[in-house]
């Protein structure tokens, strides 16, 4: 038989294992990919010199003459694409889970047959190295004589793939999904579970909310299955950490348990020694098999044999082996249709899956003698939580726009008018700026491409202008930032007032600071025109304060907590701003009269130096980490070498001596005319703000 001609539709980021996986078979070849994201579909074919690319997956079918298909898109998308394929004669191989629900799944396996052709679905840690031993272990004994099965999943959610947005106002494919954000997760346990209880005769959910989503939506999943040969339990977890994933099987003669994330199997087999020795040899064997493994996976690590998702490639070959040699599958329709039955039940019973994105009206308190109507954009952030509270117990009538994935439990308990949207979106800003006396402008984007952050916070400041002037806004305050600064270049122990001028170079400071420059220069424009509605800059040192971030990348980098590396000068002066100081200059500039188009300098009297801070707070806060002071020549010469490394490797550094330069340089801020002016008095001196920031760190843990 001829090399099997393999198309791949989208290009997302499991697509790339894909591709590798099947370069690997000697009898195949990647003729075509196909992706209606034009973007990625470019950026796929780019990285691998592929030159066969298509947006329809029907055209690239029938202009390459492909005879497999692999199929790596959203779920919402399989059954059709692979109804496609198969009718035009094409075997399939599909990620999980292979349709949205039974139904489809089943008339997709009918078609299959109908057309002669394979259909695999990705079931791939049944394939990986340290579950074919504990099947092969397995094998051997009496599969009846397996008792009780245990099927752990626990996913970190603040991954971009689940809580990024894809565009405006547009979140995850995930959450649409028949079972919500469960839905992409749970083939994996589910099948590792019914691999060994067989079919289940009767099935018990529990579910509920412990605060890793937004909206109370369920985030832990338990489920026991009194299954047709053993007694399962499948847990899939948001929470509980570290994250972990494994299979316990509890068999009458061992006890194995698979560790898919540490990639390690151990197996306590029946012992015929008293119980004193059996508790002493049993140890001593997992010590002995753990060891064995680890230091075989970093030998094969280090050498390039051991790869992530080795399973995949073991179940795409199975499935290549199956048309070529027509052999069976790796994966039969039974084992595939056994789990989308499974997962219907299982969304029949488990609460708050979908998230409601509607517009929370105020409570009856927040409409009437109010002091002025105040929109906050921004609202979700740690600047936004803090100014909504504080507004709210002054007496102002608060609005908040947040972005859908905020988490609304602090304004639901406000009762203030929430309302979901993107400064991007100027229906919806404008709906959230009409009638409001004051807008609060905090929203910026603080991660992402360079599109990112002049869709958000340059075209999105001047949104937000346009709106506030066109509603007869009275007033707005921008909430600028100290980095719009130049710093380089500077002399140590240089002033900086209001009046000083802007980065000449923002673009190498980076794009937080590139942005926020060309933001500000919006609304100075428009204050200096003297057209639209009048306006307050306020340009804030570093906030810190209870729920903030203890340890910032503007003191050094903290390695999971146990090691903290500061970098550069450690009797640098940290320039910041007690959070509620912050807040009472915002307050002060929405009621002060005769400040309309004037800049401040926000930022506290006294300041604290890194090591100060390290010794004396974080080393409260984690007494058993270890702190490095590395000397500003080292980190200087670091950042050199890696400069010239990734110069030479065609790839952006990380780090520029130009930022390291901007970053290090020991300048005072000037915030004499905040306290003239505005008649601001930062009331929270460092010691207390401190102390109550690391006070509340301690108590929550976060």
């Amino acid at each position: 038989m001829q090399k099997l001609r393999v198309g791949i539709v989208g290009c997302g980021s499991i697509f790339h294992y894909h591709y590798n996986f099947i370069k690997t078979y000697t009898n195949a070849d990647v003729v075509a990919i196909a992706d209606r994201d034009e973007e990625a579909l470019r950026k796929a074919s780019t990285l691998y010199g592929l030159k066969n690319t298509y947006t329809e997956l029907e055209e690239m079918i029938r202009k390459e003459n492909t005879n497999v298909i692999h199929i790596t898109t959203p779920p919402q998308t399989h059954a059709s694409l692979a109804e496609t394929a198969m009718l035009l004669k094409n075997h399939v191989f599909v990620e999980k889970p292979v349709a949205l629900n039974y139904q489809e799944a089943f008339r997709l396996f009918e078609v299959a047959k109908k057309n002669e052709v394979r259909l695999c679905v990705d079931h791939n840690h049944l394939f990986d190295p340290w579950m074919l031993k504990a099947r092969n272990v397995l094998n051997k004994l009496n599969k009846s004589d397996v008792i009780y099965v245990e099927s752990y999943y626990g996913i970190n959610v603040n991954i971009p793939e689940i809580m990024n947005y894809r565009g405006i106002n547009e979140i995850s494919w995930i959450f649409d999904l028949p079972g919500g954000l469960f839905h992409d997760f749970i083939t994996h346990p589910l099948y590792l579970l019914l691999e060994y209880t067989g079919k289940p005769l009767r099935i018990r959910t529990m579910s509920r909310s412990c605060g890793a989503l937004f909206q109370d939506l369920s985030d832990e999943l338990h489920v026991m299955v009194d299954g047709e040969n053993a007694i399962g339990k499948m847990t899939i977890s948001f929470n509980a950490r570290p994250f972990q994933h494994f299979l316990k099987i509890y068999h009458k003669k061992m006890i194995v348990n698979i560790d898919f994330n540490n990639m390690t199997t151990v197996i306590l087999p029946l012992s015929k020694l008293p119980g004193a020795a059996t508790k002493i040899t049993s140890n001593l064997s997992v010590a002995k098999q753990l060891t064995t493994q680890v230091v075989s996976n970093v030998l094969k690590f280090v050498t390039g044999k051991l790869k992530p998702y080795s399973g995949m490639k073991k179940i795409i070959h199975s499935f290549y082996d199956s048309i070529m040699q027509s052999v069976e599958l790796p994966i039969s329709p039974d084992q595939a249709l056994a789990v989308i039955q499974v997962s219907d039940e299982l969304w029949k019973n488990i609460e708050k899956i979908h998230p409601v994105f509607e517009n929370v009206s105020p409570l009856s308190t927040q409409k009437a003698n109010h002091k002025g109507k105040v929109l906050i954009t921004g609202a979700s952030g740690f600047l936004g939580k803090r100014l909504t509270e504080t507004l709210t117990e002054k007496g102002y009538a608060v609005r908040v726009l947040i972005r859908k994935l905020s988490k609304i439990d602090l304004f639901k308990r406000l009762g203030v008018d929430i309302h979901y949207g993107d400064i991007r979106d100027e229906i919806i800003l404008k709906k959230a700026i009409n009638g409001m006396d004051y807008v609060v402008h905090a929203a910026a984007a603080q991660e992402g491409d360079w599109d990112t952050f002049d869709q958000t916070t340059i075209k999105g400041t001047a949104n937000v202008f346009k709106f506030a002037k066109a509603l007869d806004v009275k007033r707005m305050i921008y909430i600028s930032s100290m980095s719009i600064y130049q710093i380089s270049g500077l002399k140590s122990s240089s002033i900086i007032s209001e009046d000083a001028k802007f980065e000449e170079d923002p673009q190498a400071r980076g794009f937080y600071s590139w942005s926020k420059v060309e933001a500000e220069k919006i609304i100075r424009q428009a204050i200096s025109s003297k057209v639209g509605v009048q306006a307050v800059i306020l340009r804030p040192a570093t906030i810190y304060g209870p729920e903030g971030p203890v340890f910032t990348p503007l003191i050094g980098v903290s390695l999971f907590d146990k090691i903290f590396v500061v970098l550069g000068k450690a009797s640098m002066k940290l320039p910041l701003v007690y959070i509620d100081n912050l807040i009472d200059s915002i307050i002060i500039a929405i009621e002060k009269e005769g400040v309309d188009g004037e800049v401040f300098n926000i930022i506290d009297d006294v300041q604290i130096s890194k090591r100060e801070y390290v010794r004396k707070y974080i080393k409260k806060a984690f007494p058993h980490s270890i702190s490095i002071f590395l000397p500003y020549p080292l980190v200087y010469a670091a950042v050199l070498a890696q400069e010239i490394i990734f110069k030479s490797a065609r790839r952006k550094p990380i780090l520029t001596r130009y930022r390291l330069i901007s970053a290090s340089t020991e300048i005072r801020y000037d915030n004499s005319k905040a306290k003239e002016k505005l008649g601001w008095i930062p009331k929270i001196l460092i010691e207390e703000g401190l102390y109550k920031m690391f006070k509340q760190f301690q108590e929550n843990g976060k």
